[in-house]
């Protein structure tokens, strides 16, 4: 039998991390079995879904690099892809179930469920439906119908029966019918719930396995009730836990970023975000040499991703981490890509030249080992843009005979060097070392003060050659003559 695994997101708002992960772990799952994965939308809350967030979940996971075989865009064997356009398809399978007495109409109002709710909770007992319209007669139902009076679809429960599925996740679950009831499946609006909708999507588009969050648990059953009432196969169940925040609170605004569409804004890769996600509940094993390897690109995920190790405990988010592995992309991007992930920042803060893209590429070169996300760039480029100006406060800082000897001896060096490359600065710092027996950090301190006004940044060999040879001369001269 053919894989074929779904990502069902409601368009509600931007990509949480918790669902990029859900989709992560269903994309990896479905490339590892040479199987399908599908991408549904669940559109059915009117009031909250739009056209813009099913635009931005799209270009969410297009920017993750989550390809879909079949959905929105692309059309598949199976479809449509939108709830909203397969509302006929549940109307048509709840009157299958009303024919067949395993459903009935509830004519219950709104405040006979709360009094039937509070007497349950009274009695320390779990809320649920009594049932009491599942014994109407057919004269009571025609009555009540010709009366227009508003209802909704219950599917009838078999009472006191263990639903037990294996789970891939939290392993083996059991639940009995009587702490669920009649539940509802299609509303007094005529739009069928969730649990029922689902179920008939996942039947006819051949869903194999139902990979979701930790928080659908208790849905299962009910649904495993309308699958065998259907006469459908039964999909294989794995349910992820959330993602809780540093404070071990569910991951909210509170925390800071929390979607895919901050993620990328801030400067963060898409496949560092892969990488990373696939580690919030997934760990890979450790190779020959007994060493885990953590940065693993889509192939190598894909090859090693195990679902049935995936912890069933919550995972925590840790931005730090994230920073890491970011780092490590960072690293190892081409210049090309790399120019491309760092342009619209830099050229945010003026700090493009357009007609240097050498120049461009090599300053790009020297910072991405500095940095962790694209966003922190425009702050290491300033210093190779904007100039920098010695002022009184630093000078009485730096200044004494020894920095002015420095200053001195290097501006000697540097007026006398035509090749600019890193490879040739290093022996004229270190002939100026030698000559002035000035060493170490009360060489290079004094030396990246005057040139940047920064304690840190990128190698001073890179900034000098970036600089050249007039930049240079001009800010040794700047401090020399400061006092003059």
């Amino acid at each position: 039998m053919e894989v074929r695994v779904r990502f069902a997101p409601s368009p509600t708002g931007h990509l949480h991390i918790g669902g990029a992960r859900t989709a992560l772990f269903n994309f990896l799952y479905a490339r590892q079995h040479n199987g399908k994965f599908i991408l549904r939308i669940e559109d059915t809350d009117i009031e909250r879904s739009t056209e813009d967030s099913l635009k931005q979940l799209i270009s969410s996971l297009t920017w993750l690099g989550l390809t879909w075989d079949e959905g929105p865009e692309i059309g598949g064997e199976f479809g449509p892809y939108l709830q909203s356009d397969r509302l006929e398809l549940y109307n048509l399978y709840s009157d299958k179930l009303l024919k067949e007495g395993k459903a009935y109409r509830c004519f219950c109002t709104a405040e006979e469920l709360a009094l039937e709710r509070d007497k349950n909770l009274k009695a320390k007992q779990t809320p649920k439906y009594s049932g009491k319209c599942s014994n109407l007669s057919e004269f009571e139902i025609k009555k009540k119908l010709d009366e227009k009076i508003p209802f909704t679809i219950r599917f009838k429960v078999e009472k006191d029966i263990n639903i037990e599925f294996k789970d891939h996740v939290h392993k083996k679950v059991s639940i009995n019918t009587a702490m669920i009831g009649d539940f509802v499946i299609v509303r007094s609006n005529g739009l069928a719930t969730y649990n029922f909708a689902v179920v008939i999507d996942d039947a006819l588009m051949k869903i194999t396995h139902v990979f979701r969050g930790d928080d659908h648990i208790s849905n299962t059953p009910k649904q495993i009730l309308i699958f065998k009432a259907m006469g459908f196969s039964i999909p294989e169940f794995g349910h992820l836990s959330m993602i809780l925040g540093k404070d071990g609170s569910r991951l909210s605004k509170r925390h800071g970023a929390t979607s895919v569409e901050e993620f990328k804004e801030i400067g963060y890769l898409p496949d560092a975000m892969v990488n990373y996600l696939a580690l919030l509940g997934w760990y890979p094993k450790e190779g020959k040499d007994g060493k885990v390897e953590e940065i693993l690109d889509q192939g190598e995920l894909i090859e090693q991703f195990d679902i049935d190790s995936v912890s069933k405990h919550p995972a925590r988010f840790n931005l730090k981490k994230l920073d890491w592995v970011n780092t490590q992309y960072i690293k190892k991007l081409s210049d090309k890509k790399l120019i491309q992930f760092a342009k619209p920042f830099l050229e945010k803060e003026g700090l493009w030249n357009a007609d240097d893209l050498e120049g461009m590429k090599k300053i790009i070169g020297i910072i991405k080992f500095y940095i962790s996300k694209i966003s922190d760039f425009p702050e290491y480029a300033k210093l190779f843009f904007k100039e920098f100006k010695m002022d009184e406060k630093l000078y009485s800082t730096i200044f004494n005979s020894e920095t002015k000897i420095l200053a001195e001896s290097l501006l000697e060096g540097f007026s006398n060097l035509e090749d600019y490359s890193p490879e040739s600065i290093f022996p004229v710092l270190k002939e100026v070392t030698k000559k002035t027996k000035i060493k170490g950090r009360d060489f290079y301190m004094p030396l990246r003060l005057i040139l940047t006004g920064q304690e840190h940044g990128p190698d001073i060999n890179n900034i000098i050659s970036v600089f050249g040879k007039d930049r240079m001369i001009k800010l040794l001269n700047n401090f020399i003559e400061f006092k003059k």
